[in-house]
């Protein structure tokens, strides 16, 4: 499975409740737990790294109700 597979399944498995509570928030999901609430990501992140969380162990999700695909790109310097 991939990385942080298990956290995207909880998402998915949870995000009728996820909506009813955090509808447009921001919320970090460690394994089968989440917390959140958060008004953006960089809150988010903070918060996960004061509970001793390590980047790259959590997902840090806004709960939407259609999820926006994600697009990355990388600059050259």
């Amino acid at each position: 499975m991939e990385k942080l597979g298990k956290e995207l399944e909880f998402y998915k498995k949870n995000k009728l409740l996820l909506l009813k509570k955090y509808r447009g928030k921001y919320v970090v999901i460690v394994g089968d737990d989440y917390f959140g609430g958060y008004d953006n990501q960089v809150e988010a992140v903070q918060a996960a790294l004061r509970k001793k969380h390590q980047m790259g162990t959590f997902l840090v999700k806004k709960v939407v109700e259609v999820d926006e695909p994600a697009i990355f790109s990388r600059v050259a310097t």
